[in-house]
């Protein structure tokens, strides 16, 4: 798709949730629209659809360029890259994220959107961080291998280190700029993608809202027994401890607030 000027950009107006529920229909059924052409089986008025689609991908994009902005700012930049790269990097991972968001899971698409555009700002910086071109997922292997090797290049596995010995460590962990940011700083995430991570904090806010029905020791209890605080899951010894009780006045409470809770939650996950 043709990109406007970022002043264009800045002058979108702002999507409500309802507004990204609709684009997103309309996207999808372009989208759809579009592969009953390609397969030779169009309906009446798919070209109509296929336009719509377009336009309203269009308008997303456009009334979503803050956050690209915003996260370009905040974003460590190497000083060898020029900023505007880095934006046109992250409205690539922008059109992504349009491109899969799925309105039914009910999450803001802000959220979702970070993610890619973060991801495809580092995936820029791999592309120009380094003279000789390193694959995006054997950077993140030799990041990983960097960063626990204990005794240098001798202990990387023997592919990492004819990669290490191309580019060589000093580059990689070498200082770009006045934030002490190294390239190996810049390079894409291991972390869980976006639909997962959206997900699990649905989930999480779903179980936290659940305890509400459990009075305060007891939602103590359970929240540290199964490990949702700042601690990993605590034992029953462990907690007959902390809360002064028995270990199996501790157990007894789990049991009781879990059978509680047990039909909103699979009232909830229906």
């Amino acid at each position: 798709m043709s990109v406007p000027a970022i002043s264009h950009f800045q002058s979108a107006p702002l999507l409500s949730a309802e507004d990204e529920r609709d684009l997103a229909q309309t996207i999808e059924r372009g989208r759809a629209a579009a592969q009953r052409l390609s397969d030779g089986g169009g309906l009446d008025g798919d070209q109509h659809l296929v336009q719509d689609g377009a336009v309203a991908k269009q308008t997303f994009v456009e009334s979503n360029i803050r956050l690209v902005l915003s996260t370009a700012r905040s974003f460590r930049t190497p000083s060898h890259v020029d900023r505007n790269d880095v934006i046109q990097d992250g409205i690539l991972g922008l059109e992504r994220a349009v491109d899969r968001f799925d309105w039914r899971k009910g999450y803001k698409f802000s959220t979702y959107a970070t993610w890619w555009i973060r991801q495809s700002m580092q995936r820029g910086f791999e592309n120009t961080g380094s003279t000789i071109r390193i694959p995006a997922h054997r950077s993140s292997e030799l990041r990983v291998a960097l960063a626990t090797a204990k005794a240098g290049v001798d202990e990387l596995p023997e592919a990492l280190r004819r990669v290490a010995a191309i580019t060589t460590l000093d580059s990689i962990d070498r200082v770009t700029d006045d934030s002490q940011q190294s390239l190996t700083d810049s390079l894409a995430s291991n972390d869980d993608g976006p639909d997962v991570m959206m997900e699990r904090s649905i989930d999480r806010d779903a179980v936290l809202c659940l305890l509400d029905d459990l009075d305060p020791v007891t939602r103590q209890i359970v929240e540290q027994r199964f490990g949702f605080g700042q601690e990993p899951p605590q034992t029953y010894a462990a907690l007959a401890v902390r809360f002064e009780m028995s270990h199996e006045s501790v157990r007894r409470r789990v049991i009781k607030a879990l059978t509680h809770l047990r039909p909103r939650a699979t009232a909830l996950a229906a």
